[in-house]
């Protein structure tokens, strides 16, 4: 906020509607606008926001990789798995169909082909799971929030609590129908629907691309 207040700062003297009567242009605004900033905000301040920031930045860093381990951990596995059921016929089916000098890279190929697989399915998998979280999460949310209206308007006569079977019945209901809707849309809705929250959520969507990027760089 500090840095924010100075910059309008900054900006009402560079056009004039500041202690200055005639506004400046190009290389001397830049410099008049830095000037302000660096006179009008306190350094401890900008130290401590910037400290806080790449904090947080690490923090969803290492939540990314952690998920994103847990993902190649178990793709792994399952390429392993099938590896060790299917790797050797494939094999030797492709060490009878190629040149000798190539025969070497089957075993490898085969190998990297059910990691591919494997990993593939380990996505999938995680795909399912994070939809099921996030369908009972939000199922969660709100038949609390539909209860307490509802209650409070005197739709109902009673309070239906937290873990009743009331509630449950009905976040569960909510629930498999999220779930349901994840998997009938493939994951994401049409763009006819989601355009405008789409628009409005875009800062984020471009910081979750730089942090998934950023994850799998430096993976």
């Amino acid at each position: 906020m500090e840095l924010v207040q100075g910059f309008q700062k900054a900006v009402r003297e560079v056009s004039g509607k500041g202690e200055q009567s005639e506004g400046l242009c190009g290389t001397k605004a830049a410099l008049a606008i830095f000037r302000v900033i660096m006179a009008s905000t306190n350094p401890d301040v900008i130290n401590d926001s910037v400290t806080a920031i790449f904090t947080s930045f690490m923090a969803v860093m290492a939540a990314l990789k952690v998920h994103f381990a847990r993902q190649l951990t178990l793709g792994t596995k399952i390429g392993d798995l099938i590896h060790k059921k299917a790797g050797p016929l494939f094999a030797k089916v492709i060490e009878s169909r190629v040149d000798k000098q190539w025969q070497d890279w089957a075993t490898w190929g085969v190998q990297a082909a059910c990691r591919t697989i494997g990993m593939s399915v380990a996505m999938v998998l995680f795909g399912y799971v994070n939809a099921f979280h996030a369908a009972m999460a939000g199922a969660d949310i709100f038949t609390d929030g539909f209860f307490a209206v509802a209650h409070k308007q005197g739709w109902t006569k009673e309070l239906i609590k937290d873990e009743s079977m009331e509630e449950t019945a009905v976040q569960y209901s909510l629930a498999a129908a999220g779930i349901y809707w994840q998997v009938l849309c493939g994951w994401s809705l049409p763009w006819i629907l989601t355009f405008p929250i789409t628009l409005l959520l875009l800062p984020f969507s471009i910081v979750e691309s730089i942090l998934y990027s950023y994850t799998g760089l430096t993976a």
